[in-house]
């Protein structure tokens, strides 16, 4: 492959797309004036030389961009407007400045930064082309000497980020490099030395069943652009690569497409926003027909009837999802359960959390991610416990150690025409295991049941965060959230306990708060429930009507009944399993047993806290 094959057109851009041909000549003209924009999201700033690569105008994200050099991506995009050469020979000033700032020891974090190192390099490849159409060979040899460094620099073992989503775009923007630059001495050794590298970097960052395995469901939408844009730069030179490649695409988009809300946004699990995605742009319209008219059916594109069933589990993500139909309609119900711990990367203390969607919106929510400010107090809030739908254990949050990757995960899973039903554990925090099972009543009712085990006496705080639109009312005992006087949705707990209590958009401490667009944080209903013991169960019953289904609800020992519409439900807890019955009939869930880890802190536990019993 060669410089002549790929052309700037080929290139992914990472930068927030301007489509207007007035605000990118206002951009251009800004630049001129040494006033520097990175997206719509930051108000534009001036910086003179002295200060252009240190000042902190903004937030970390802001200086990361800026660094990214998004700056020569606006130019080559405004240039493309109406070919003023001039616009590129200031992006080629800019990239000069940069240099010579920051080359070889940079002032600033973000200078030669593991990820702004491999997205500049993408801008700077990209100007390069354009400039091979100009034919200037002085630019040129200049733009092939600062991307020979930076090649030098993502070759770099020391500087590598393994397993990891900005290790895959390390991989993905040296591979181009060194492919546009074939030339270069070292061009075809770290070709190949990025091609190797990403496939460890695909194989550690999605399962091969397509799932995502850093939990954050908005990070697929932008690595599966990657995916898809790198595939089709691959396929021209290298068939066969290309062809497994897109296999993986086509098993990730799929996980994507569960992951989705029924209206077409992200879920705020992990560092999400509740975005939604551009299904007609060319990168996407590259996926083989039958899954791309999927994608267009959700965004209401098409009129197809979506035949994927309805409900799926992801054994090796630590996902299960139910939903009642796929007519994405205000009357879809869908329910979230997951749990996993494969990577610090986007971690929050969020395992066996669940979320719920009716009547056209999120009803149970998690936080977000509001920034990447990590000493924000407002950041710390919604990675915590009191961010998610789960149960927080000792007034503290769980161990996100390293040294606790695995210890948790969704052990068991059945799907029925009229019930689902999963289970998980953690064992994240020392001496403790969390153990919660969920029963999808279609099409809108949810039973959770949560059973946590400790060495010690402990305090178990079950936590449900509201959709910012309800608000709640504990009406004799009963939760139920309203939407403008219309009541949506009803919780309520099985086993007598009353004594909720609600927080919203309490100051001291943050509670009830949640962040579904960067940077903005939004008061929400959080209803909390708090035991005490080293033996604690709660069991919760949600539904999206007024009307009781569940009844003669019953928890003895490991023995779990009820009764749902003409249904008798039997749960026999066993140690890492249930043997489940519905009338009368035992059913055999599919089981996961690869997760050693986990099964040993389960068991570590259950000997700590028997031999706590016998004290």
């Amino acid at each position: 492959m060669n410089s002549h094959v790929i052309t700037a057109q080929d290139l992914l851009d990472v930068h927030s797309k301007v489509s207007n041909p007035k605000k990118l000549e206002s951009i251009f003209k800004d630049y001129k004036e040494k006033v520097y924009m990175v997206s719509g999201r930051y108000t534009p700033v001036r910086l003179e030389d002295d200060e252009l690569w240190i000042s902190e105008a903004h937030d970390r994200s802001w200086l990361f961009w800026h660094h990214c050099l998004v700056s020569v991506a606006y130019l080559i995009d405004s240039y493309n407007v109406n070919h003023n050469k001039e616009k590129l020979y200031l992006a080629f000033e800019i990239v000069e400045k940069w240099y010579e700032a920051n080359y070889p020891e940079s002032p600033s974090v973000m200078g030669w930064h593991d990820h702004s190192t491999a997205l500049r390099l993408l801008h700077i490849v990209k100007l390069y082309l354009v400039f091979v159409e100009l034919n200037d060979e002085k630019v040129l040899r200049r733009l092939e000497e600062v991307s020979e460094k930076h090649m030098e620099k993502l070759s770099d073992p020391d500087f590598y980020m393994p397993k990891h989503n900005h290790g895959l775009d390390q991989d993905i923007s040296l591979y181009l490099a060194s492919s546009v630059l074939a030339n270069l001495p070292r061009s075809q050794k770290w070709n190949e030395l990025a091609l190797n590298r990403f496939w460890g970097q695909v194989n550690n960052i999605f399962a091969q069943d397509g799932s995502y395995l850093e939990h954050s469901p908005h990070y697929i939408y932008l690595m599966l652009e990657r995916l898809i844009n790198f595939y089709k730069i691959v396929m021209k030179s290298n068939e066969k690569e290309g062809e497994n490649l897109q296999k993986r695409i086509v098993a990730i988009t799929k996980f994507f497409i569960y992951s989705l809300h029924p209206d077409a946004t992200f879920p705020t699990i992990g560092d999400s926003e509740s975005q939604s995605f551009d299904v007609n742009n060319e990168t996407w319209k590259s996926l083989p027909e039958d899954i791309y008219s999927v994608l267009a059916a959700i965004k209401k594109e098409n009129e197809l009837e979506i035949d994927l069933p309805l409900d799926a589990f992801y054994k090796d993500g630590g996902y299960a999802f139910f939903r009642s139909d796929w007519k994405n309609g205000e009357d879809t119900t869908q329910l979230m359960f997951y749990s996993a711990f494969h990577s610090r990367v986007h971690k929050h203390h969020d395992d066996l959390s669940i979320l719920l969607y009716g009547h056209g919106k999120p009803l149970l929510i998690d936080s977000g991610k509001f920034t990447y400010q990590y000493d924000r107090a407002e950041r710390h809030y919604v990675v915590s416990a009191y961010g998610h739908n789960t149960v927080r254990l000792n007034n503290s949050e769980t161990d996100i150690s390293r040294l606790n990757i695995n210890k948790s995960g969704i052990l068991s899973f059945l799907n029925t025409k009229n019930i689902g039903y999963a289970s998980g554990f953690h064992t994240l925090m020392d001496g403790t295991t969390h153990r919660r099972m969920v029963f999808y009543l279609k099409p809108g009712e949810t039973v959770v049941l949560d059973l946590i085990k400790s060495s010690t006496s402990i305090d178990s705080e079950i936590i449900f965060n509201f959709h910012p639109d309800l608000r709640t009312m504990n009406m004799d005992g009963k939760i139920v959230g309203f939407n403008e006087g219309n009541p949506e949705i009803y919780l309520e707990n099985l086993i007598g306990q009353t004594n909720y209590q609600k927080a919203r958009g309490n100051s001291d401490p943050l509670q009830g708060w949640s962040s579904n667009f960067y940077g903005e944080l939004h008061a929400n209903d959080m209803i909390t429930m708090k035991q005490n013991g080293s033996l604690t169960t709660f069991a919760t019953y949600i539904h999206l009507n007024e009307q009781s289904s569940v009844t003669d609800f019953a928890w003895k020992d490991d023995q779990i009944s009820f009764k749902w519409k003409s249904f008798t439900i039997k749960l026999k807890l066993t140690d890492f399993y249930e043997m489940l019955e519905i009338n009368g009939k035992l059913f055999k869930t599919q089981k996961v047993f690869n997760k050693a880890a986990l099964l040993e802190g389960i068991t570590n536990n259950e000997l700590e806290y028997y031999r706590n019993l016998t004290q």
